[in-house]
């Protein structure tokens, strides 16, 4: 499935030009998907998700009406709402930026944060770059976890820790909320409900119902099973959309093998292990340990160090 890349400062599409809130995180299998798709089910636009550039995927029908044409539909297994040739009727506001960024990329809005359980993120990642051929398949799960993150100097967990706590940092200081991948997967109506509310937007529970059929994880693995049957993708990365799939799968070494300092990021919002730590990952060795209890003084050392690190993910 072929893809072309954008930076994501503006939408740049007619109409549009300006993002009102962000929707960020982690470049790990969080669910993130799942929103776009509710959003785009009821009216809201999402341009160019995680930084794909869809501008040549649309057309502009007039005002704010679009048509999406993408034939071989490889997006369905992301958000299901992407059929091809479907046509939008997109309301002004919200415009949100759903992304892998990072705050300081742009200027600040209020944000959603999607975040998962660490060791679900984790263990998906692991399992998808094994089935993209990125990891290759004898790569343990314990040492995947201290690898580099893509070209970065800091590992896949040290990633997910400080893009977290950055995050969490700019929405005490912006506003916004966390949105936690469990809590939509236990009541996706009564979450996706919440969120309408928080970004003003009203929809009937009917269309609400909807929405959310329409974006459920089951639609998403037909789509997946049609682009593999029709050779559009090689590899399935849907998985199985499981909260707390860890249980299932995580032995004593698994769990001692996430860094400490994780676990200092994901228990401020509902996150514990339930077994000791191993020691800190070394690509946290210039952040402080005296953190204290307040997540902001930990958000704050990890700034620090990702503004160290700022030409490993500014494009």
């Amino acid at each position: 499935m072929a893809l072309n890349w954008c930076d994501q400062a503006t939408p740049g599409m007619p109409g549009f030009s300006r993002y009102t809130i962000d929707v960020p995180s982690a470049e790990l299998p969080c669910g993130a998907g799942w929103l776009a798709s509710v959003l785009l089910e009821l009216g809201v636009s999402v341009w160019h998700p995680w930084g794909a550039d869809f501008s040549a995927e649309w057309v502009h029908l007039g005002q704010n009406r679009f048509r999406y044409l993408r034939p071989d539909e490889g997006w369905r297994r992301v958000v299901p709402a992407l059929v091809h040739n479907r046509e939008f009727a997109f309301a002004e506001r919200p415009v949100p930026r759903f992304g892998h960024h990072w705050p300081m990329q742009h200027p600040p809005l209020p944000a959603i944060l999607i975040v998962r359980d660490p060791r679900d993120a984790l263990y998906s990642a692991w399992r998808r770059e094994r089935a993209l051929t990125t990891l290759e398949e004898n790569v343990s799960f314990e040492r995947f976890v201290h690898l580099p993150f893509r070209h970065w100097s800091l590992s896949w967990s040290a990633m997910l820790a400080l893009h977290t706590a950055s995050w969490l940092r700019h929405i005490a200081d912006h506003g916004g909320s966390v949105l936690r991948f469990e809590d939509f997967k236990r009541d996706a109506l009564r979450v996706a409900r919440r969120t309408l509310a928080s970004l003003d937007v009203a929809r009937t529970t009917a269309e609400l119902i909807a929405a959310v059929d329409a974006s459920d994880h089951r639609v998403l693995a037909r789509a997946e099973s049609t682009l593999l049957a029709r050779g559009v993708v090689r590899s399935a990365i849907a998985q199985h959309g499981i909260a707390g799939e860890w249980r299932n799968h995580f032995t004593p070494s698994m769990h001692t093998t996430l860094p400490a300092a994780l676990w200092r990021v994901f228990r401020h919002v509902g996150y514990t292990p339930e077994f000791p730590s191993a020691a800190p990952d070394p690509a946290f060795a210039s952040i402080s340990t005296d953190l204290g209890g307040a997540p902001g003084e930990f958000a704050l050392s990890a700034i620090r160090y990702i503004d160290n690190l700022a030409g490993h993910f500014q494009h």
